[in-house]
């Protein structure tokens, strides 16, 4: 019996061939790239390359450059007028300098009467701040000589309104006296340095201004004159003088005194005194007619 011819096996499969990348074009090419292992090798490179260079620039270069641990307490060069402690500008400047900052003056515009002149009355940043050295430490000094402004005119009006319109011409007030006058509480005179003020006169910022105010003539006591004696027109003239008026004038029949002159007054001129301004009674020697 022969032997059955024996069939060869049949071919292994074989894996079909990797795309060319080149080939490809659009979504495909994409999708091909990103499954490459070329690109994940490039992509492990970049992100590790990009991590190095942060470390770098946040660890190393930043605080050299910022000089990061090196910070430096700004000092103190305000001056404190309650405790009368007083830093001029040349020293305060010196203070910054030797604590490696630097400084810039900024003009103020202000005179502040209790602080001298050019003493430093403002910083920034604040005393006992900590910055990098060489930073700017901006000062305000007090001005050397102060502005002068034109004196409002407080003449014949109240104190209280005088004070507040002084005061908002960077004015103070300085010493107050009164003496009679009409009406009451109203500035009649003003002083600076001794010197009598008008309205418009230029003084110094924050000048003193010292203020004379009328206390009313009721305020007043005034020693009553001796009027016996006299005619009805001098009586009249010397109460006036006085800030006394007539009160009322009775003609008697008295021959003590020639027709038309003064026999008997009220109050008497033996009493000490009475208020500005209050009437004295007269008797007249004569009749209304004899005085016409």
């Amino acid at each position: 019996m022969s032997e059955m011819p024996s069939t060869p096996p049949p071919p292994a499969p074989v894996a079909p061939a990797a795309p060319d990348i080149a080939q490809l074009t659009g979504w495909p090419k994409i999708k091909a790239y990103l499954r490459a292992r070329e690109f994940w090798a490039l992509a492990g490179i970049l992100l590790g390359s990009g991590l190095l260079l942060l470390f770098i620039f946040f660890y190393l270069l930043l605080p050299l450059v910022t000089q990061q641990g090196n910070a430096l307490k700004v000092p103190n060069v305000t001056s404190n007028s309650s405790s009368k402690q007083f830093i001029l500008m040349d020293e305060g400047i010196r203070l910054i300098e030797e604590a490696d900052l630097t400084h810039e003056i900024i003009d103020s515009g202000l005179f502040l009467p209790d602080f001298p002149p050019l003493a430093i009355i403002s910083q920034e940043p604040e005393a006992g701040s900590e910055v990098k050295p060489g930073r700017m430490v901006y000062i305000k000094v007090n001005r050397r000589v102060p502005p002068k402004v034109k004196f409002p005119n407080v003449f014949d009006m109240g104190y209280n309104q005088a004070r507040f319109l002084l005061e908002n011409w960077k004015l103070r007030v300085g010493r107050t006296t009164s003496e009679p006058g009409m009406g009451d509480n109203l500035v009649l005179r003003a002083y600076y340095n001794g010197k009598q003020l008008k309205a418009g006169d230029m003084v110094p910022e924050q000048a003193q201004i010292d203020m004379v105010v009328s206390e009313g003539i009721r305020k007043h006591k005034v020693a009553v004159p001796s009027l016996v004696g006299k005619n009805l027109d001098e009586a009249h003239a010397i109460l006036r003088a006085l800030g006394l008026s007539i009160a009322n004038v009775e003609f008697v029949n008295d021959s003590s005194q020639p027709q038309g002159f003064v026999v008997h007054q009220r109050p008497t001129a033996r009493q000490d005194s009475v208020q500005a301004g209050s009437g004295v009674w007269l008797k007249v020697n004569g009749t209304p007619q004899n005085r016409e």
